[in-house]
């Protein structure tokens, strides 16, 4: 959490959610029913944390950058009231922290 360009708390939610699976036949729906299940699961555990921070902070904007897919699933288990705030980017996770926290950077400066 930032509030005036200063770093605030910090908190981290690590998903389960595995990569898609190449496994053919009977198996295959079954493993992407698992799959959306614990994207699903992913996405609330973060939609829930952001309404706890809602409830003790105001929050003006939600920068979130990660998959389209991981980006998409937390939008749809969002409020309104939250999902109005969202300031969002699909990026490349492989490249690393450091493009990562660059992208960050880029999107809170283009939203200050």
């Amino acid at each position: 959490m930032v509030s005036m360009a200063e770093t605030g708390s910090e908190e981290v939610i690590k998903g389960n959610v595995k990569n898609h699976v190449k496994v053919g036949g009977w198996s295959q729906q079954r493993y992407e029913r698992r799959r959306d299940n614990e994207l699903h699961k992913y996405a609330q555990e973060i939609v829930d944390a952001l309404a706890k921070i809602g409830c003790s902070e105001e929050i003006n904007h939600i920068l979130m950058v990660g998959s389209k897919e991981t980006l998409q699933a937390i939008h749809e288990s969002m409020p309104h009231e939250l999902r109005d705030k969202v300031v969002e980017k699909a990026i490349d996770l492989s490249k690393g922290d450091a493009s990562v926290n660059k992208d960050i950077m880029d999107l809170f400066v283009k939203k200050s």
